[in-house]
């Protein structure tokens, strides 16, 4: 009788560690993926909108910069204008210095987080841009809200040729 009984109460025990160990491995990667999702900040105003996808892990940061911008000079068929820059950056006294990959032309911004969102301005300029976190359910938003304009200043634009 005492050996079922401690066969039972050590089977238990490692019942209780197996499942202690599995929880603990999955807490773990779930942190690991948490860190691994990148973080988006956004810049909308009328015409153009920029966004930031970081993947930030303590003193360095990769991602990608994204501009689109509507186009439309006098004369020309409008054009809803997109691009994707790499990106990398290292952290100095508080702030990352993010240095950009335009193909040709390398640009480099000085950035700091304040508040949660992203304060960004070009190296040697006072003047910067704040960019707004945001997930991405709002970032699509942005992006829906980009080319329904695009789409209204073609409308016009189609409009005015119609006349005439």
């Amino acid at each position: 009788m005492k050996t079922i009984k401690n066969r039972a109460i050590g089977f238990l025990a490692t019942m209780l560690i197996i499942v202690s160990l599995w929880w603990l491995i999955s807490e773990a990667n779930e942190k690991k993926a948490a860190m691994n999702q990148p973080e988006i900040f956004i810049f909308h105003d009328q015409g153009e909108l920029h966004w930031f996808e970081l993947t930030i892990q303590e003193e360095n940061l990769e991602g990608r910069f994204h501009q689109q911008m509507i186009i439309d000079e006098p004369g020309q068929v409008p054009v809803l204008e997109e691009k994707i820059y790499q990106l990398k950056g290292e952290k100095h006294n508080n702030e990352y210095e993010i240095t950009v990959n335009k193909g040709e032309e390398i640009t480099i911004y000085n950035a700091k987080l304040r508040e949660g969102d992203l304060f960004v301005r070009s190296q040697g300029n006072s003047d910067g841009i704040f960019y707004k976190v945001a997930t991405k359910e709002e970032l699509q938003t942005h992006i829906n809200g980009l080319k329904e304009e695009f789409d209204n200043i073609m409308y016009y634009a189609e409009h005015k040729e119609y006349e005439r």
